[in-house]
């Protein structure tokens, strides 16, 4: 209890001294606030502001030859000394009253890049409001009309460049286009090509044919070596002369009945070797490999053509891969688009939704995307596309070579078994003639054998002549021997042709290689000075629409009013804070007073 009554006194204590010193705390308060507004209104010169707002536009159009300047760079242009005195020269600004140089204008300049928008807000302070209206007004006029004269000027220059570029590719562009077309006029490859293929025919043919005269040669043989055997057997079977040899002696009667059992004898052999051949003739299998060999030679040379074309194929692939792979390093993957957002259907259709105000504001705003390049796109997929080609074409070359090998064997056992069959045919031919002139020769002397019983005296007269069948064998060796010579000469023929036409085709393909190499030297340059032209015709284009399209990158969004309200001083806020600290320096220097008083 004590305590509260001694904070009681104290505080009443205070409040007397704040009554006894009032007229010292309203004086000092009333001294401050008639200052502060005599200041306030007479002495601070008052000072105005002005607001203006650049909207610093996306190019609608990627332009990869004239850079596009940062905020900050448009930021250091417009406090650019050249600027700033045009804008003296323009207002008068350097002359009474005002007399401002460059200097003073960066003083009275804020500039701010409000963050995550494409805007420029410019504020100017001075202390007229007219003449700060005209100043910031006149000042993002010139900004704005003078960086459009830069970008023109640096468009128009790109464009002077690029049209020069665009001259010289071109040139070299239809330069290579014509010797490519002279060298394809002069050096028909399908032409060498279709002519290794001929010649490719035509060894074939002839290694065809010289296999079956190998066999021809060697059936040939046997058959030489067969009749020198049949010729040297048939001396010893009877002949017409050894028959008189055999019936010298006997009876016309005794020689007719030994004359015709050997007549029965013989025309047993020849029904038998008939019989024999008449069977052989419709077993046999001759016709049938005649076609089956028909058949295989066709399909061999089918498909050495087909090796051929592949292999063609395959070389036209490489390159092919070869000159895309070039282009494809050469291209960018990606590349960037930029567009507004009224361009985007998802993002138009929410800007439908906000108010006007705000959808001005959303105008300007543009959004970049990465798209992929069609061109990168379409190379690799050509890529792989040959590629798989080119796997396709060496697997059908694989199997292609496998069918020529199996083939080949199938043939030369066809003709091994054709030669056989022949050979057998042939035998039982001559076994049949040779039966049937013996069965002619006894049938003959028996005749004979008759007229010398019919007539007494003409058996004198019996013709003595050699055996038919050893004439017969004879005659048949000599044509051997001369088909044997002939055969031997084309084998000959044969074996010089293959070598002629091989080395032609060695000559033909090293010529062609070279043609090849020649032609996938100039379709890469080719190539190559087509993307080069193309390029620049691109960049020409974007400068073209450039020069239509991006006239105005910057516009003012936002012009400058003339102020109505200083935005300093603040007569009010001044008066009051005076007022505010002439209030508490009067209670000061009651209590100070008291204080000394007391002290006294």
């Amino acid at each position: 209890m004590p305590e509260i009554q001694e904070e009681e006194i104290d505080l009443r204590e205070y409040i007397n001294v704040l009554l006894k010193r009032k007229v010292i705390i309203i004086l000092i308060f009333l001294i401050a606030v008639i200052t502060a507004a005599i200041v306030s209104y007479f002495v601070l010169q008052p000072v105005y502001q002005a607001n203006t707002v650049i909207t610093v536009l996306k190019p609608k159009i990627g332009n990869s030859i004239v850079s596009e300047p940062s905020l900050e760079d448009y930021k250091n242009l417009i406090t650019d000394n050249a600027l700033e005195e045009e804008l003296i020269q323009k207002l008068n600004l350097n002359e009474p009253p005002h007399e401002l140089t460059p200097y003073d204008l960066n003083q009275m300049l804020a500039i701010e890049l409000p963050k995550g928008t494409n805007l420029i807000k410019m504020s100017l302070q001075a202390s007229s409001p007219k003449l700060t209206k005209d100043i910031i007004n006149a000042w993002a006029t010139l900004f704005v009309e003078k960086n459009k004269r830069l970008y023109f000027n640096e468009v128009t220059k790109a464009k002077t460049d690029i049209e020069e570029k665009f001259k010289l590719a071109e040139q070299e562009f239809f330069e290579i286009e014509e010797k490519l077309m002279k060298f394809n006029e002069t050096n028909n490859i399908d032409v060498i090509g279709k002519e290794i293929t001929a010649k490719l025919d035509k060894i074939i043919a002839n290694e065809s044919r010289l296999f079956d005269i190998k066999t021809n040669i060697e059936t040939g043989k046997a058959k030489i070596e067969e009749i020198e055997f049949q010729m040297n057997s048939e001396k010893k079977l009877i002949s017409s002369f050894n028959l008189n040899k055999l019936i010298e002696g006997m009876s016309l009667n005794e020689a007719n009945n030994f004359t015709e059992s050997q007549l029965e004898l013989a025309k047993q052999i020849l029904k038998i070797k008939e019989e024999e051949l008449k069977t052989f003739n419709q077993e046999s299998k001759i016709s049938f490999l005649e076609k089956e060999i028909t058949s295989k030679t066709n399909q061999i040379v089918n498909f050495a053509n087909s090796l051929i074309n592949l292999k063609a194929l395959i070389e036209q692939e490489k390159t092919r891969v070869v000159t895309m792979k070039a282009q494809l390093n050469k291209q960018e993957k990606t590349f960037i688009l930029t567009k507004s957002i009224y361009d985007d259907a998802s993002l138009s259709h929410m800007v439908s939704k906000i108010s006007e105000e705000e959808a001005l504001l959303l105008k300007n705003l543009k959004l970049k995307s990465e798209e992929l390049n069609s061109l990168y796109l379409n190379l690799e997929e050509r890529i792989i596309n040959s590629e798989i080609n080119l796997e396709i074409y060496q697997t059908e070359m694989v199997q292609v070579t496998g069918n020529i090998d199996i083939l080949e064997n199938e043939l030369k056992k066809a003709k091994s078994e054709y030669a056989i069959e022949e050979l057998k045919l042939v035998n039982l031919e001559r076994e049949y003639k040779i039966a049937e002139n013996t069965f002619i020769m006894l049938a003959n002397k028996i005749k004979e054998i008759e007229m010398a019983v019919a007539t007494p005296k003409n058996q004198d007269r019996i013709i003595q002549f050699t055996n038919p069948e050893y004439l017969s064998l004879q005659k048949q060796l000599t044509g051997l021997v001369i088909a044997q010579k002939a055969i031997l000469a084309e084998e000959k023929q044969l074996h010089e042709n293959i070598d002629f036409y091989s080395k032609r085709v060695s000559n033909l393909k090293k010529e062609l290689t070279e043609k090849k190499l020649i032609l996938a030297h100039l379709d890469r340059e080719y190539c190559a000075k087509e993307i080069l032209y193309n390029n620049i015709l691109q960049q020409a284009e974007e400068l073209r629409l450039s020069v239509v399209e991006e006239s105005d990158l910057l516009k003012i969004s936002s012009i400058a009013y003339e102020p109505k309200v200083p935005i300093t001083p603040n007569k009010k806020l001044n008066i009051l804070i005076a007022g505010v600290l002439g209030l508490f320096v009067g209670v000061f220097v009651a209590f100070f007073l008291e204080f000394w008083q007391k002290g006294k």
